[in-house]
């Protein structure tokens, strides 16, 4: 082997795949991915810690309306309810998650009819 040659067992490349998953399909960055993959080597993360953060990373950031969006109080109830919900199927999942925002929206989307505003 020369200095410019490297010999990587199977754990290395299974991460180098991950590693390309996560940039190419999953769309993060570097940095995100990094964050990733440092919660994966931590011990103090369960499996389903693990894979909650993963998610996390990969959704998009879905916020709710403000209080003056007409779409407020519609949105606080559908949360409410999806939460609900999940609660009764003994989901583990809390409040800000990336996928129950978008799940809301979702849902609230076609419940809201037609945009409130249209730009011309």
């Amino acid at each position: 082997m020369t200095a410019r040659q490297a010999e990587y067992g199977e754990e290395h490349l299974r991460r180098l795949r991950l590693m390309r998953a996560m940039l190419t399909v999953g769309g993060m960055s570097v940095a995100q991915a990094r964050g990733v993959l440092a919660v994966a080597d931590d011990p103090a993360f369960g499996r389903h810690e693990r894979l909650g953060i993963a998610l996390c990373r990969l959704s998009p950031q879905v916020t709710a309306p403000g209080r003056r969006d007409p779409q407020h109080e519609l949105w606080t109830a559908v949360h409410a309810e999806l939460r609900a919900l999940l609660d009764e199927l003994g989901w583990r999942i809390y409040d800000e998650a990336p996928a129950l925002n978008t799940l809301t929206r979702a849902v609230v989307a076609p419940a809201a009819g037609p945009p409130l505003r249209t730009i011309t």
